[in-house]
C-alpha cells in the first residue's frame, strides 16, 4: 500500500498484524514473509528490552513492514523510547479514562500537539532528519489505545474524543477478567461488551481493532478493520500441535 500505517488505520482499511514476543530480530524476519500488514512488538508481556527493540524494528524496516510497539504503560518513558527507536506507532494497554488518553497523546506527539522530547536517536537517523521528522511526525505517528477493563468501556466515548487517538484496540482476555468483578446477576456478556465498544467507535468514525487468538476466529471478528491475529509464540505452538496431531494419526 502507498499510504503509511497511520493513514491506513485512519481510513479504516482492513489490515492484519501479529504480536511479536520472542525478543529477537529473527522472529520479526520470519513473520515478515507471511503476508501480514504489520507487526506489533509486545513490550508489555514479553522480555523485549530497549536494546533488542531497536534491532527488531530494524528487521521490520529491512522487510518494509510497518511496526507498532505495545508499551508497558503510558508513564515509564516507553512511548518516547519506542518512537525514538523508529516504530511507526504505539499501542498503550489498560486505558481507562480521558486523562489516560490525554497523557498518551501528550507523550506521543511533539509540540504543539504534545510534549514529546526531541532527541538525537535512531528514529531521526541520529539527528540527520530531525527537523523534517519533528515537522511531519504528526502525520505518521500512530497512536492506539487499548480498552480492556469495564471502566475503560464506561469511558470509551470520552477516551476516543481525545484528539490524536487513531484507533481503539480491544483486549478480550483482560476485558473478560474485568467483567468478573461485576456481580453475576448484573454482569454483561463479553460479546455484548465488545459490541458496545465497537459501536461506540463506529458511531464516532474511529477505527476499532481486536486481538484474535487464532486464524480460525478471523471470520467471527470480520467487522473489525484492525486485527492482530495471535502472537509468534502462539503460532509456533499451534503449528507444532498440528504436527503432533498428524504424527499421532495411525497409518
Amino acid at each position: 500500500m502507498g499510504s503509511n500505517l497511520k493513514q491506513q488505520i485512519q481510513a479504516q482499511h482492513p489490515i492484519a498484524g501479529c504480536f511479536i514476543s520472542i525478543p529477537h530480530p529473527a522472529s520479526v524476519e520470519a513473520c515478515a514473509v507471511s503476508g501480514i500488514d504489520f507487526i506489533c512488538i509486545d513490550a508489555e508481556h514479553s522480555a523485549v528490552g530497549r536494546d533488542t527493540l531497536e534491532n527488531m524494528i530494524r528487521a521490520a524496516e529491512c522487510a518494509k513492514l510497518p511496526s507498532l510497539v505495545r508499551v508497558p504503560d503510558a508513564k515509564s518513558g516507553w512511548i518516547g523510547w519506542a518512537l525514538d527507536s523508529g516504530a511507526d506507532g504505539i499501542i498503550v494497554p489498560r486505558v481507562e479514562t480521558e486523562e489516560d488518553a490525554k497523557l498518551i497523546v501528550n507523550a506521543a506527539y511533539y509540540s504543539p500537539k504534545g510534549s514529546r522530547g526531541v532527541g538525537i536517536a535512531r528514529g531521526s537517523s541520529y539527528g540527520a532528519s530531525l527537523l523534517s521528522d519533528t515537522e511531519n511526525a504528526h502525520d505518521h505517528t500512530c497512536v492506539i489505545v487499548q480498552i480492556e477493563t469495564l471502566e475503560g468501556v464506561h469511558n470509551a466515548q470520552k477516551i476516543i474524543n481525545v484528539p490524536g487517538i487513531d484507533a481503539v484496540f480491544i483486549g478480550p482476555f483482560d476485558l473478560g477478567l474485568s467483567l468478573r468483578a461485576v456481580p453475576e446477576h448484573e454482569r454483561p456478556t463479553l460479546e455484548s461488551t465488545i459490541l458496545t465498544i465497537r459501536q461506540t467507535c463506529e458511531a464516532s468514525g474511529i477505527n476499532v481493532g481486536i486481538f484474535i487468538p487464532s486464524a480460525g476466529d478471523v471470520k467471527k471478528f470480520a467487522e473489525f478493520p484492525l486485527k492482530i491475529i495471535g502472537t509468534d509464540v502462539m503460532h509456533l505452538q499451534q503449528g507444532l500441535k498440528s504436527i503432533g496431531a498428524a504424527l499421532s494419526v495411525p497409518d
